[in-house]
């Protein structure tokens, strides 16, 4: 309770401290004595790492599944955690759904199994709509009448052969939208066979991020954030069938798991009135928790322009460090015997992060923070570059 009252401190004026603490007070069903313990990595790999395996002597100690959060700012944040607990054969389920489940994510990796196999039915279903970069949104949509046309009128085994079908009797404004859908597919089929499996993911994410700023403005800025790991999770796996193969067991898993027999994975805003026995708040970094926008600071990629955030339309999100240190507030409190508060000292886009400020305004014991404090030491006096990126 101290932690939660020191951290909360900083977004009240002096002159509303007194009457703030007057009102706050301990639930007498809390249980006290909550162990704290924070940890600072180079990158989100060695972070989830750093959390499998203290999860997994948990586990081994008597912990159960569902005596455990993992928490993040972002569902961006646990798509990591969750491949390692699954690969790993410890049950857990997101709030939001497996990362594999969102829809900007499928869509992104729907171009490229297109482009990898232009008979993937499947793939052209869920791809066929969406403008190539070459183009402006309201100029070429195909839409349903276009696909019910393939389906109904054209020849061929696979909506991609019946589409070639109809090309010579399409009305110009109609075939210049084939002939566009098939030039953007082609080059990603020949950038499949001259690039890096990863480089040409982060291609067709960065394409289809400046498809979702012109669909929908400020508001996509979550889902531009979704995309940011994808190419860093593709570069995990030694080619395009195992990594699909996890995508496709993720998913199906993710749809049988119940919250009362698995780990939780879960953003911060989803847990409120929650509480487990032992809480992971991942990700505690600037520029994470708290959030980029809210600290009036840009981060830019260093790898990708594609992805930087100055190229992000304006947010619609009015947020504030006092609602940042609110959510901050609500990960402390989710834990009812033990919290572990961790944070990466590199972003999937290799941006240099330092150690959340919430961590500091805790106001935890030198022992509590040894951890950030080692790491960040040896970190600030390295800088080589030699970890993974994510």
């Amino acid at each position: 309770m101290g932690a939660a009252k020191a951290l909360i401190h900083h977004s009240y004026l002096n002159e509303g401290r007194a009457l703030y603490e007057k009102n706050l007070r301990v639930n007498d069903r809390a249980e006290q004595g909550v162990g704290i313990v924070a940890s600072y990595h180079w990158s989100a790999g060695d972070e989830a790492k750093w959390m499998l395996e203290q999860i997994g002597g948990l586990l081994q100690n008597g912990c159960r599944p569902e005596d455990i959060y993992v928490l993040h700012r972002t569902n961006a944040g646990l798509a990591l955690p969750e491949e390692l607990l699954s690969n790993t054969g410890i049950p857990n389920v997101s709030t939001s759904g497996s990362y594999w489940q969102n829809g900007s994510v499928q869509e992104v990796l729907g171009i490229v199994k297109l482009a990898y196999d232009s008979d993937n039915d499947e793939a052209f279903q869920l791809v066929y709509d969406i403008p190539s970069p070459q183009w402006e949104l309201s100029t070429r949509r195909l839409g349903r009448v276009f696909l019910k046309e393939v389906e109904e009128q054209g020849q061929g085994t696979s909506l991609w052969a019946k589409m070639l079908s109809i090309l010579p009797m399409a009305r110009p404004f109609r075939r210049k939208g084939i002939v566009d859908f098939m030039n953007y597919i082609d080059r990603i089929k020949f950038a499949l066979a001259h690039q890096a499996l990863t480089d040409v993911v982060a291609e067709v994410a960065a394409d289809y991020s400046e498809y979702l700023k012109k669909r929908e403005g400020p508001d996509a800025v979550e889902e531009l954030e979704i995309l940011e790991p994808l190419p860093f999770m593709v570069a995990r796996y030694p080619d395009w069938p195992s990594f699909i193969a996890m995508t496709k067991q993720l998913s199906e898993a993710a749809s049988l798991r119940k919250m009362e027999t698995s780990v939780v994975l879960s953003t911060i805003h989803r847990v409120k009135g929650l509480e487990r026995k032992v809480v992971f708040g991942v990700g505690m970094s600037e520029g994470i928790l708290p959030h980029w926008m809210a600290t009036g600071e840009s981060i830019a990629t260093a790898k990708r322009s594609s992805f930087s955030r100055d190229g992000m339309p304006p947010s619609s999100y009015n947020g504030r460090i006092e609602d940042e240190r609110c959510a901050a507030y609500v990960l402390l409190t989710r834990a009812k015997e033990q919290l572990y508060l961790s944070g990466v000292r590199v972003s999937g886009a290799k941006v240099k992060l330092p150690p959340s400020r919430f961590i500091w305004e805790m106001e935890l014991d030198k022992e509590a923070t040894a951890g950030v404090r080692e790491a960040l030491a040896a970190f600030q006096k390295e800088e080589r570059g030699e970890h993974e990126d994510i």
